[in-house]
């Protein structure tokens, strides 16, 4: 009886609770303590069949903010949340969302961390770190600590700490586990001045990571079965010198790994390596160039392009066994708003493909194939800004990879002003084609028309025809915006807009056969 009274009674103490809240907000105004939040309803019909509408239950948000200053140089934050209507996370009741505690002192300073996102750390080419991955996707809590030197050079450090929040979970295929990860994350950099004309200045710093993830499985009954762990152990270092106006970077890291279907041989590379020079003008060229070398034994478990998978899947193309480089030249026509440009993408790799390994969870394995392949892009492009806020963008492109390689053609014309943005693309893709879907001719627009100074209206659609197919398809996304004031929002949504995103660039749909999805959506957003 508790779900079906939640839903109930919810819209109606969350409007309570922002009433309420505003009160409160509004006679703490004065003093070192704020309240705050955000809230959000949507209402939605989706026609699934040729019977008609569907109304589903409606989704509300809200979410609570607090923090205060009890006194100098102390900070406190936490921020609580209640949902409905998610399939993945039903969550009627108040939580702890996330929340940390600031005390700063003499040159330095100190987080208290519950749930909190504070894990960044300089990697200027390899980012041998992610936020999400480091505080364990917002679901740990942990410390964090900040040193600022003075004078010359200017030296800074910090270390943070994760530890998981205690978790168990289930597989599909019938097994229970207790997870425990933790995460260890420090680094000393310097930045100075240096007295040659031609060097002005220069960084360096060294970082190290340790990240374990422990899993203790059991059966349905609760009888223990094994306990399996995975640790990575990571030091890089890295440089960036500011030499005649242009900048010289470069990165080195190594690494260890244990415990896992992926483990590297010991006679792999378990180093990567990236340099980049940026800003290089000899005019009327600009030129930017990158080599890179990521040996296929490198592991960072805390990295996207080199850890162990993301929880959303999106990051299964890792960078194991990559050599390659990029290279990019711009020319600015002198007294001409336009600009010529070439890009070259070049890389050799082994990778093949990635599995979960079923025995422990958020583990792969991979596999690779037998010799290298050449994965290449080729793009000149030309910019024209005209009058009145026009402008073209035409690019002539190439790619290549293991499977064959196929030029296209983008032509893209747009205009912004006070009131009305517009733009519209036609792009070939993999001209000449007969494999998969072949050719693909692809029209994009979108537009976003300022109807009043409260009411907005925007638009996008993007058709496909794979004419050696004898295929079409086609999906748009409309948007009408209404500003209320005093940070109120409402939207009428038609159609989904995730596989429109990039217009004719979006792979979602030019690689895929989409269709208009019948749904329509009003939300409600109000910030407090």
């Amino acid at each position: 009886m508790k779900k079906p009274l939640a839903r109930l009674f919810f819209p109606v103490f969350v409007m309570s609770s922002v009433i309420a809240l505003g009160f409160v907000a509004d006679a703490a105004l004065a003093s070192t303590v704020g309240i705050g939040g955000y809230y959000e309803t949507e209402f939605s019909w989706r026609r699934e069949s040729d019977f008609g509408w569907n109304l589903a239950a409606p989704k509300h948000y809200l979410q609570t903010k607090f923090w205060a200053s009890p006194r100098q140089g102390v900070d406190v934050y936490s921020q609580f949340s209640a949902r409905t209507n998610e399939s993945w996370n039903e969550k009627y009741f108040f939580e702890l969302e996330r929340g940390w505690g600031k005390w700063r002192f003499g040159s330095g300073e100190a987080f208290f961390l519950l749930k909190e996102e504070r894990h960044w750390t300089d990697s200027p080419l390899l980012r041998i770190s992610e936020q999400s991955k480091a505080s364990y996707f917002n679901d740990g809590s942990g410390a964090r600590l900040n040193f600022f030197g003075a004078g010359a050079p200017f030296l800074k450090a910090s270390a943070v700490f994760t530890k998981s929040l205690p978790k168990a979970r289930q597989e599909w295929y019938g097994s229970y586990f207790d997870e425990d990860a933790r995460n260890f994350v420090a680094r000393l950099g310097a930045d100075f001045k240096t007295p040659l004309e031609a060097l002005d200045r220069v960084s360096v710093g060294g970082s190290y990571i340790n990240s374990a993830l422990i899993q203790q499985k059991y059966d349905s009954s609760g009888n223990f079965l094994a306990e399996r762990a995975m640790k990575n152990d990571v030091i890089s270092l890295d440089a960036k010198l500011s030499v005649l106006g242009a900048t010289l970077t470069g990165e080195w890291s190594g690494s260890q790994k244990k415990g896992s279907a992926n483990d590297p041989l010991a006679s792999e590379n378990q180093t990567a390596f990236a340099a980049e020079l940026r800003d290089v003008k000899l005019r009327p060229l600009r030129l930017q160039a990158r080599f890179y070398d990521y040996g296929p034994g490198y592991r960072s478990e805390l990295s996207r392009a080199f850890g162990r998978l993301s929880r959303d899947g999106n990051d299964t193309d890792k960078e194991f066994g990559r050599r390659g480089y990029y290279f990019e030249s711009g020319c600015l026509w002198p007294k001409k708003m336009i600009t010529f440009t070439y890009k070259r993408n070049y890389r050799l790799s082994d990778f093949d493909y990635l599995t979960n390994n079923q025995n422990i969870r958020e583990d792969y394995i991979i596999y690779r194939t037998t010799e290298n392949y050449a994965v290449s892009y080729d793009a000149i492009e030309s910019r024209i800004d005209f009058a009145n806020g026009i402008k073209n963008l035409s690019s002539v492109e190439l790619s290549g990879d293991r499977y064959g390689s196929w030029p296209g053609f983008l032509f893209e014309i747009s205009g912004d002003t006070r009131d009305v943005y517009s733009r519209v693309q036609f792009r070939i893709k993999d001209a000449g084609s007969e494999t998969g879907l072949g050719e693909r001719h692809i029209i994009g627009a979108e537009v976003r028309y300022n109807l009043s100074d409260h009411l907005q209206l925007y638009a996008r659609t993007v058709s496909v025809n794979a004419a050696k197919r004898g295929r079409n398809w086609a999906s748009a996304f409309y948007q009408l915006r209404y500003f209320v004031g005093w940070d109120i929002e409402g939207y009428v949504e038609y159609g989904d807009g995730w596989h429109t995103d990039s217009l004719s660039r979006d792979s979602d749909i030019s690689d895929y056969e989409r269709a208009l999805v019948n749904v329509v959506r009003i939300l409600f957003k109000i910030n407090f």
